[in-house]
């Protein structure tokens, strides 16, 4: 019932995070359409920000420096954006060349500036405003030799000329990236407003990265105090995949925290950490035992590891750019596996089954989202970060759950079941801790106890007043002691206690504590029972000696002080 309320408030806390996050993180802009490669602007509102979409011009096969020959205005067909080339002939079919996109805006105020932004808008680009470079991602050029791959989203401002005007001219190429052309639009505004939008943007990365990062090292942390639980080590693996992915999304933050890594490189890993989250959340799956996982499942989970370890160290750009298509078959695939792995642990009433089925369900739309529908990083990283923060929800529920257990199974192993002290078993572990090859040097106090006329008490009022006195007597023996000591039924009506020798623990005060404590007679049932107990004292001197030896010397002293009274009352 427990772990079922703390689901739901847990479940709804999550999901309004996680919604005020996206809401936070998405906006909508005014969507311009263009007409036959010019916007004009009726009214500028300086806070509105804007997509230059609808029909660009389009220049295949030329750059801005061509644009000015006769011959350019017949290569110029009209693109609507976002735009993807085709496959070309000359390259094997693949989207590869270069080319220029046109727009004219009018309506602006002369002389002022404004401001564009690009999200990963092609391999490599170049955006001009009026003749002037605005910004650039790679090298743009007419070769592959000419041409350097970048991505990441860049900003840059531009003014309008005196009639308020302003062409805008973005150059683009691509030989090597799986596809090219200009296929995210430009956004548009005052300096404020774009730069906002970055600000924004970045801030936005930076909570989700250090998030992921954070709840990746948590479970690390949680499995390495409970190796028995792969769910959390899985889990720790897919989100911090998750956030260096973020590093390597929109604004490729990870240049900045590593300025000497290559492009090249980059993109590697920024597939491969695509490719391996795949792999890691069937192992997520597996680990969270609602069915037993087939051993072909698990062999298959290997196989995507490897195919995307060799494709992204080993293998040129186009062939691990190419596996992208049958990766998102995969993805369907699997997925499909894994709903039914759900669904079963759904029917076995598996504790937490109905918040991963939910949390699937996010993570499912979330990607379907970014491979079919529309590339934004924020939606799947959202959904993402929800995932596992439900996932974290079960996991930490039964973490908790087997650690009480354990703790539980434990205590029962080393606890006297009827008097609640410690027991022999665990009094033996202390004495095998404690021989010639792995003695420490603390010292204590060992006390040997036994009841006077125990047997008496057990013939005359029966086993079951004995077992009550002998409750009674451990529970006076442990209030009698400091937290730290431990008191242990060593057999019958025999006690002894540990008790470690401090300066402010004198062995005789703590034997008169115990006999002054005996001096209220013990109440079972309406009968006053007047114990005396005799104990027996020794000093365990550590790396000395031997706890055996200590436990036998206060044996011998309490029965070397029952002899001295009984010949006292002779």
């Amino acid at each position: 019932m427990r772990s079922r309320t703390f689901y739901m408030i847990s479940t709804i806390i999550v999901l309004s995070l996680a919604l005020w996050g996206i809401r936070l993180s998405n906006f909508e802009p005014n969507a311009q359409k263009a007409l036959e490669g010019s916007i004009h602007f009726n009214g500028w509102d300086e806070n509105e920000l804007y997509l230059l979409g609808g029909q660009w011009q389009y220049f295949p096969n030329l750059l801005a420096e061509d644009l000015n020959t006769k011959s350019s205005s017949k290569k110029s067909t009209l693109a609507t954006l976002p735009h993807l080339w085709p496959g070309d002939a000359r390259y094997d079919g693949r989207g590869f060349g270069f080319g220029v996109y046109r727009l004219s805006l009018s309506g602006l105020e002369p002389l002022k500036n404004y401001a564009m932004m690009l999200r990963d808008a092609s391999a490599a680009y170049r955006v001009s405003a009026n003749g002037k470079t605005v910004f650039s991602n790679g090298v743009v050029g007419k070769f592959a030799d000419d041409y350097s791959a970048f991505m990441k989203t860049e900003q840059g401002v531009f003014y309008a000329d005196g009639q308020g005007k302003a062409e805008i001219l973005i150059e683009v190429s691509n030989f090597d990236n799986g596809k090219g052309g200009l296929w995210t639009i430009p956004y548009f505004g005052s300096v404020e407003s774009v730069f906002f939008l970055s600000m924004r943007e970045k801030l936005v990365e930076t909570y989700l990265y250090t998030t992921m990062l954070t709840l990746g090292l948590f479970f690390f942390a949680l499995y390495a105090f409970s190796r028995d639980e792969k769910s959390m080590l899985f889990l720790g693996v897919f989100s911090i995949l998750s956030a260096l992915r973020l590093t390597m999304m929109g604004h490729r933050q990870i240049f900045g925290m590593v300025p000497d890594l290559s492009w090249v490189l980059q993109n590697r890993l920024e597939y491969m950490i695509g490719y391996m989250l795949l792999p890691v959340f069937g192992y997520l799956t597996c680990a969270l035992d609602f069915v037993k996982p087939k051993r072909g499942m698990i062999y298959a989970y290997h196989g995507l590891t490897a195919v995307a370890l060799i494709l992204t160290l080993f293998m040129p750009k186009p062939i691990y750019d190419a596996y992208f298509t049958l990766y998102k078959v995969l993805i369907f695939i699997l997925a499909g596996y894994f709903l039914t792995v759900v669904v079963q642990g759904l029917k076995m009433k598996a504790d937490g089954a109905p918040v991963i089925i939910l949390a699937y369900l996010i993570m499912a739309a979330g990607a379907f989202t970014e491979l079919f529908v529309r590339e934004d990083p924020f939606n799947t990283s959202f959904a993402t970060l929800i995932m596992v923060l439900l996932f974290a929800e079960v996991i930490i529920v039964k973490f908790v759950s087997h650690k009480r257990l354990k703790e539980s199974l434990e205590a029962s192993i080393i606890t006297d079941q009827l008097t609640g002290a410690f027991n022999r078993f665990h009094l033996e572990q202390l004495i095998n801790v404690s021989a010639p090859d792995q003695r420490h040097a603390q010292r204590s106090h060992v006390l040997f106890i036994d009841i006077d006329k125990f047997k008496t008490y057990n013939d005359t009022y029966g086993h079951a007043a004995g077992d009550e006195i002998l409750r009674a007597v451990a529970v006076r023996l442990k209030a009698c002691v400091r937290e730290t000591d431990k008191v242990f039924r060593y057999g019958g009506d025999e006690f002894v206690i540990l008790a470690e020798a401090l300066p402010d623990l004198k062995v005789h005060d703590l034997v008169n504590r115990i006999h002054e404590s005996f001096t209220v007679p013990i109440v079972i049932s309406n009968q006053s029972f007047n114990l005396r107990l005799s104990i027996g004292t020794s000093t365990y001197h550590g790396s000395q000696d031997s706890l055996s030896a200590a436990i036998y010397r206060s044996d011998e002293h309490m029965y070397a002080l029952r002899r001295m009274e009984a010949g006292s009352a002779t």
